[in-house]
């Protein structure tokens, strides 16, 4: 059976890792980068056979991908944003019998809504935080909410960005908050109880559903993050389980929406109770790390999908540390983190940017890094 990839993708390590999970299984991998700059570092990965740069045009993305599944392989396709994930879920039916996409039966925009979502993961008994949504069709004044802190953020992740999460701590900040989010057209908001304690971590659950059936691959117990406190996985130690982290309930919400595909499902700890905040119905970013340790994600999605074990995966120890080290190196340079520690931290993890095997993207990522901080410098000392 001839196998191959289309990879959809911003130009990001999360794809990095997918490529590599993908071609050291001597899968061939086309890239469809929807970055429009040209200076990129994912496509340069020995495993990318072929790069195609659209951007965001939805149409030729899937002409693409008809056009590329022409010939008589099977195709596996990999949406690794929320946008690309959407379309693919929305136009999957138009894809020939030889394409194989994760899907939700066009419901994944319904989905992508985090609280319908949140509603149906207490439905299926996971804890979550109180939370209400505004829509800036009402008045401010209007909003009857009274628990702080809070944490006011987009409804849907490709409504906004990342970027524009806000944490308040008493009804005046919220007011100022909200008119933030009306000045960047936001149309609505979701206003949510902010959970926190003194020891308190964020938790991604990686795992797969085909056919059906959920299964869970490995769970990230994150010990930073970049942006700290409001980023993605840095720094993470891999574990077999966590205190009331119910796996088969989140088997349960996987199953429950008609899932089909890779996912990461994100939990905050407070106080030792995992708070569901919300599904990514797309590989998450650290996946590589159980690549590393015999848990493909990838390979194991395509392994179900085909019926047989046509693809080598050999679980090893999962209870390890990884770091994310072209992130969490910023950490450093930001003194978020001393010297002494991180330096320690890196030595005990595994990597999942450098690639011994596969070193030209971190080359050329390490590159534009140095020339952009070399370019912000010399900016400063103009401006002074």
């Amino acid at each position: 059976m001839n196998i191959k990839a289309i990879v959809i993708t911003e130009d990001h390590y999360n794809a990095l890792g997918i490529v590599r999970s993908l071609g050291e299984n001597n899968i061939e991998v086309i890239l469809i980068l929807t970055t429009e700059s040209n200076r990129t570092y994912v496509d340069k990965s020995k495993y990318v056979s072929r790069t195609i740069r659209i951007g965001h045009d939805v149409d030729r993305i899937i002409q693409q991908i008809n056009f590329i599944a022409s010939d008589s392989s099977n195709y596996y396709v990999f949406p690794l944003s929320d946008f690309a994930a959407e379309i693919v879920d929305k136009h999957y039916r138009e894809f020939s019998s030889n394409v194989t996409a994760p899907q939700m039966g066009g419901k994944m925009l319904y989905w992508q809504d985090k609280e319908i979502s949140k509603n149906r993961a207490k439905a299926c008994g996971l804890y979550t935080a109180k939370s209400k949504i505004f829509s800036f069709s009402q008045s401010a004044e209007d909003l009857e909410w009274n628990v702080f802190p809070a944490i006011v953020k987009p409804v849907v992740s490709i409504e906004g960005a990342k970027s524009d999460i806000t944490i308040v701590n008493n009804q005046g900040e919220l007011f100022i908050a909200l008119q933030t989010f009306d000045g960047k057209n936001y149309s609505r908001v979701l206003v949510e109880e902010y959970i926190h304690s003194d020891d308190d971590y964020m938790i991604e659950v990686l795992g797969y559903s085909a056919h059906g059936k959920a299964e869970i691959s490995g769970i990230v117990k994150k010990k930073r993050e970049y942006p700290m406190r409001r980023g993605s996985t840095s720094f993470a130690k891999l574990v077999d389980h966590l205190p009331n982290l119910d796996l088969d309930n989140i088997c349960k919400y996987i199953e429950s929406v008609g899932y089909d595909g890779l996912f990461d499902v994100e939990f905050k700890s407070a106080n030792s109770i995992p708070y569901f905040i919300e599904c990514n119905f797309r590989n998450g970013a650290p996946s590589y790390a159980l690549t590393l340790v015999g848990r493909n994600l990838p390979i194991l999605w395509i392994n179900n999908k085909c019926g047989n074990n046509i693809l080598s995966c050999r679980p090893q120890n999962n209870n390890c540390y990884f770091m994310c080290e072209q992130t969490d190196v910023i950490n450093l340079l930001k003194r978020e983190v001393g010297i002494k520690e991180w330096v320690h931290d890196f030595r005990a993890s595994n990597k999942i940017f450098w690639n011994a095997q596969d070193r030209k993207p971190a080359a050329i990522y390490y590159r534009m890094f140095i020339a952009d901080m070399i370019k912000r410098f010399w900016r400063k000392l103009s401006n002074d």
